[in-house]
C-alpha cells in the first residue's frame, strides 16, 4: 500500500459503474476484528530468526503461515543474495507489525439474472485487487465461495469467518 501511486479504489469503482441499474447489483463488505497477539509474536520470532541467518523459506515451512510476507531465493549456494532477500523480508515484516494487526474478511457479493453475468461482474470487481500484488511482499488472492447460502448468511449477519480471514495492519486495510 505504501508503494501505490494512484487511487486504489478507482479500479473497483470503474468496474461497478458498468453495472446496470435494474436487475444487477454488487455489494462489498469488510468485517474486522483485532488479530490475536500470537500473530505479532510469530512475526517477531521470524524476524529474530532471520537476523540469526535462518532462511525465510525454512521458517515458513515450519508451520507459521506467513508466506505472503516475502520471497526467498531457492538456491542455498547464493548466500550473498539470500542475505539481501532476507533483509527485505525483515524490513517488510517490521513494516507489517509497525501498526496494529487485524483479521479481515473482505467480501464481494454480486447478483444478476444469470450466472455468466454474475461471474463477469465478480471477476471485474475482484480484478481491482490485482494492483495490491507486490512481488516481494503482500498480495491479495480472491476466492470464489461455492456455498452461496453460507456466504449470504455470513454477509447478512456480518459474521466473521476466521478460516477465510487475512491479516492486515491498519494502513493496509485503509488502502483497500
Amino acid at each position: 500500500y505504501e508503494y501505490m501511486t494512484s487511487d486504489t479504489f478507482s479500479p473497483k469503482l470503474n468496474s461497478m459503474s458498468k453495472i446496470n441499474g435494474v436487475g444487477e447489483g454488487v455489494a462489498m463488505q469488510i468485517v474486522v476484528k483485532k488479530a490475536p497477539k500470537s500473530y505479532e509474536k510469530n512475526i517477531l520470532s521470524i524476524i529474530n530468526n532471520l537476523r540469526k541467518g535462518s532462511s525465510f523459506k525454512d521458517l515458513i515451512s515450519g508451520g507459521v503461515n506467513l508466506k505472503h510476507f516475502g520471497n526467498v531465493s531457492n538456491n542455498k549456494d547464493e548466500k550473498k543474495e539470500h542475505t539481501v532477500i532476507d533483509d527485505k523480508a525483515i524490513s517488510l515484516l517490521e513494516k507489517k507489525i509497525s501498526k496494529p494487526l487485524l483479521q479481515v474478511n473482505y467480501r464481494i457479493l454480486t447478483s444478476t439474472s444469470n450466472d455468466l453475468q454474475t461471474n463477469s461482474i465478480l471477476n471485474n470487481v475482484a480484478g481491482g485487487f490485482a494492483q495490491f500484488d507486490y512481488p516481494l511482499g503482500n498480495g491479495i488472492k480472491t476466492k470464489k465461495v461455492k456455498d452461496a447460502k453460507k456466504i449470504s448468511y455470513e454477509f447478512s449477519f456480518r459474521k466473521f469467518n476466521g478460516k477465510e480471514s487475512m491479516i492486515l495492519n491498519t494502513g493496509e486495510l485503509v488502502s483497500l
